[in-house]
């Protein structure tokens, strides 16, 4: 029995770096949306929207996204 509780402990952190690496690389995927003019990074002024002279896919139609400043009015993709 001893021999086996060694295995399990072994067993969980060969497991525990892989878990480590995984949240790593979820977090390094989400990008902050920052405004080049003003430098706004307020979510709810950066608004979202459909670049319809960039088309990724064209059946579905797929749009590539291109994004609004609130408090500057400038565009950029």
């Amino acid at each position: 029995t001893a021999n086996n509780s060694m295995d399990m402990n072994a067993i969980s952190t060969s497991e525990e770096p892989s878990l480590e690496n995984e949240m790593q690389k979820e977090e390094s995927t989400t990008r902050k949306k920052i405004c080049p003019n003003c430098g706004n990074t307020n979510k709810a002024q950066i608004r979202e929207f459909d670049d319809k002279n960039k088309i990724i896919y064209t059946y579905p139609r797929i749009y590539a996204k291109m994004y609004r400043c609130g408090q500057c009015g400038t565009e950029w993709r």
